[in-house]
């Protein structure tokens, strides 16, 4: 395998594919950094016999990353299932991943864990990815809302309450100890936790914590808040996905020949990958027609789900909406636009894509040849600066790198803003350019093109940096946001600010987009963690009284920063070591 392919993989988790010489997928498997997994194969001698026939095999790799290793680990398991493929069969291709169940035909029914495919008469949560969360979940709805885990045979069996009712963690349906009308008001709420609404459950549990502080009764205060901490961390792996939404999401890219097309496949709740479609076109055809082509063979050969989101145009969607649901008998939705909600699953998709893309144009030649013939420049890479803040505060920059063989993430960058005034972005990109500059190798310097997002201004401030260092050989053009701030308005401005947008062709454009969109992504991604740090420091640092230890214990207490916000002056008091006094200095330093 090519040493350039897997150092440029990205160490995000993900689910890669194995493919053999006739474009078979011959394995499957997940990565929690899929650098390092990918890697592995052809970095080790001593692999097993199976493992060495599977690499003498190899002629090809795909990946695709996503939100967690979580979902990398659902996916892998889905499209296992789907493709089958050779060697999986013997260690994955019979595991089933565990859900919660629940009877419906029972008057007082209980949670249970479960494999396999579940009854009818049943309802199941899940999957979830390990069997110890299922545990840990279900022991929490037991102790919380005080269901039944028992079997029917030992609940019918049942003269006198068991032990789980003497020890406060089951309501004795089984002998009547509580109404059916309480019981049922008692698996409303379970399944609500489990379908992931979860807010009602804290607010229960922080009044229940409080009362036993009051009380007295701190080792149950202390029960409370375990199980507090332990919600919110197993529901911080929650898909964003509720388990009722069945979403299909279509990207759309177009190079100098080809559009690609992805569909990426949610089905309740559940992230079932991505299929994948390239058509050859010529350089002048629309995208939205040819789109809207595909779209309508598609849908008419697939059920669709009940929402379909593209971001680019579906021409003539009513009819089309009417066409599916006729035939299919049901209500499916197009839209064009996206949810805040799922805009970063979004960017996740569009990442993968654009590595497909960038994969397609270096099987036909060397991407860099066609932006050269395009700008009428000679460059052999390329760097692309973004600066990212929040209202002038956290302010950070990105520099990311491209060359013939791609993205190559070793030469990527990351800056915190030292000198720039707040929210001057003209002297933040100016800062990080020169920073950037000082610091690389005179050789990557060489037939370098730089671009930076903005218009004229932004240029002004790279070619000030450029001949104030003396750089030879470096060319700059700006990609400026169009009206709408849609990707189709996008204007490139060259060296002399001229708009020479109409003047390149697609495969040129959807090249500079993706590697403008890529440090943009990365300037976000280092700008929250930059944020998010901010704000944990300057939230707890600095009160009389918290040292690390103790803002340690805090935190964990109410599961992350966002609920230590949230805390009340008598939930605070509630930690052990934290007097009245002392939570009241608290709230007040993080409240102003």
């Amino acid at each position: 395998m090519n040493k350039t392919f897997l150092n440029n993989l990205p160490t995000s988790p993900g689910v890669y594919k194995m493919l053999d010489d006739k474009k078979n997928i011959i394995y499957v498997g997940k990565a929690g950094n899929l650098k390092n997994r990918v890697s592995s194969y052809f970095m080790k001698s001593n692999h097993s016999i199976k493992n060495q026939r599977l690499i003498s095999r190899i002629k090809d790799i795909d990946y695709q990353i996503t939100s967690n290793e979580q979902d990398a680990l659902l996916l892998e398991n889905n499209l296992i299932k789907e493709y089958k493929p050779k060697y999986n069969i013997l260690l994955r291709d019979d595991k089933t991943y565990p859900y919660i169940y629940m009877s419906k035909n029972h008057t007082f029914p209980g949670f249970k864990f479960f494999r396999g495919k579940p009854s009818k008469d049943g309802r199941v949560f899940g999957p979830y990815t390990h069997v110890v969360n299922v545990r840990k979940i279900l022991a929490i709805i037991q102790k919380t809302f005080l269901v039944r885990l028992c079997e029917d045979s030992y609940f019918k069996s049942r003269t006198k309450p068991c032990m789980q009712y003497q020890i406060k963690r089951c309501s004795a349906p089984c002998v009547n100890k509580i109404s059916e009308i309480e019981y049922k008001k008692s698996i409303a709420s379970a399944t609500m936790f489990l379908k992931g609404e979860t807010s009602s459950l804290f607010n229960k549990l922080e009044k229940e914590m409080i009362i036993a502080s009051e009380l007295k009764n701190y080792e149950l205060a202390a029960k409370y808040r375990d199980n507090i901490a332990l919600i919110r961390n197993i529901t911080s792996h929650y898909s964003i996905f509720p388990e009722d939404k069945s979403i299909d999401f279509i990207l759309c890219l177009k190079n100098d020949s080809k559009v690609l097309v992805d569909i990426n496949i949610i089905r309740n709740g559940v992230n079932m990958g991505c299929k994948n479609y390239t058509f050859n076109i010529s350089d002048h055809a629309d995208i939205n027609e040819t789109l809207t082509s595909f779209f309508k063979q598609y849908y008419l050969m697939h059920v669709p789900p009940n929402l379909i989101v593209s971001k680019d145009e579906i021409l003539d969607k009513e009819n089309i909406e009417k066409v599916i649901n006729k035939k299919f008998k049901q209500k499916s939705k197009i839209l064009n636009r996206i949810d805040k909600k799922y805009i970063e699953f979004i960017n996740i998709c569009r990442t993968n894509l654009v590595n497909r893309s960038i994969k397609t144009i270096k099987k036909d030649s060397n991407p860099l040849d066609n932006i050269n013939t395009q700008l009428n420049i000679d460059v052999k890479s390329i760097l692309c600066f973004d600066v990212s803040h929040i209202s002038g505060s956290s302010a950070v920059g990105s520099a990311v790198y491209f060359n013939e063989e791609g993205f190559i993430k070793s030469n990527y960058r990351k800056f915190n803003i030292k000198d720039a005034k707040k929210s001057d972005d003209y002297a933040a990109l100016k800062e990080i350019i020169k920073r950037r500059l000082l610091k690389i190798d005179n050789y990557l310097k060489n037939k370098l093109l730089i671009i930076v997002d903005g218009g004229k201004g932004q240029i002004t401030q790279a070619k000030k940096v450029v001949h104030s260092l003396g750089c030879q050989n470096i060319s700059i053009i700006g990609i400026h946001k169009g009206l709408n701030r849609l990707t189709k308005n996008d204007k490139i401005l060259n060296n002399n600010n001229i708009d020479i947008s109409n003047d390149i062709n697609a495969q040129a454009l959807t090249l500079i987009q993706s590697i403008r969109d890529e440090a943009h992504r990365f300037a976000i991604l280092n700008q929250r963690k930059r944020h998010n740090k901010l704000m944990f420091n300057s939230k707890l640092d600095g009160i009389p009284g918290i040292g690390n230890e103790r803002k340690k214990n805090i935190i964990n207490h109410f599961g992350g920063i966002q609920g230590v916000l949230k805390a009340s002056i008598r939930e605070l008091k509630s930690i052990d070591g934290i007097s009245e006094k002392l939570a009241t200095t608290i709230y007040t330093s993080i409240h102003n």
